[in-house]
């Protein structure tokens, strides 16, 4: 494992990408430097490509460019040519309603 980034409950939407302002750093060349989005909506979490140019890929997968695609706990996320893979994890349900918020956190692996 190399990292991990804890997606904030006070926060609806993070973006990933290789320039700042951006949420989540994926500094590869080919990654754009507003690459992709990750969106909360209620108890579901969407994955969005933001038009890159070398793409997002869901699972092995590419995206298509601008349409949402829900994530679920374990799923792969690559970004542009870079073989940095991101996993997606969710807390156990257990958290999710004692805190009655839904923090989640991105591994790379």
């Amino acid at each position: 494992r190399i990292g991990r980034f804890i997606l904030s409950p006070t926060q609806s939407t993070w973006t990933i990408g290789r320039c700042p302002p951006i949420d989540i750093r994926a500094g590869h060349e080919t990654v754009s430097r507003k690459h992709a989005q990750v969106t909360r909506q209620g108890c579901f979490t969407f994955l969005q490509d933001l038009g890159s140019a070398h793409g997002t890929l869901l699972n092995g997968q590419k995206l298509v460019k601008n349409t949402l695609e829900r994530l679920c706990s374990g799923d792969n996320l690559r970004f542009g040519g870079s073989s940095r893979i991101y996993v997606y994890r969710e807390p156990s349900t257990a958290i999710q309603i004692n805190r009655g918020i839904r923090p989640v956190q991105v591994t790379i692996e």
